[in-house]
């Protein structure tokens, strides 16, 4: 598996069982949060902190970002039982990250702070 797949299997077992069974695959939930390094996918100033982070930290920032975003959704991501209500539940969740705070300001213990050497493995 990927990266991702991993890190998520990890950290938040129970939400990644819960995307399989579903049948959403991490990557397709999160390939255009990448592609656009989150600028289309949620409000403009918030994309641009996270960009001040991965430029100053690196491209562990986008893993964080993405591993916190899915751990503050995991009790709405629960709730649904369809690949798509999931993708919309998230869309909704993105759309709505008018703070940036929640996403960057993360302690150790949360486990969603990464070591940058488990990225370029």
């Amino acid at each position: 598996g990927n990266l991702l797949e991993k890190l998520l299997d990890e950290r938040q077992p129970r939400l990644a069982a819960h995307l399989k069974k579903v049948g959403l695959s991490i990557k397709m939930l999160v390939m255009q949060w990448f592609l656009s390094i989150f600028v289309t996918v949620m409000p403009t100033d918030t994309a641009f902190r996270i960009w001040d982070h991965l430029f100053f930290r690196g491209v562990v920032v986008m893993f964080e970002v993405v591993l916190r975003t899915l751990r503050l959704s995991t009790t709405a991501l629960l709730e649904h039982n369809d690949d798509m209500e999931c993708i919309c539940v998230m869309k909704a969740k993105m759309e709505s990250m008018f703070d940036a705070d929640p996403l960057l300001n993360h302690t150790t213990d949360d486990g969603d702070r990464l070591d940058a050497s488990r990225i370029r493995t």
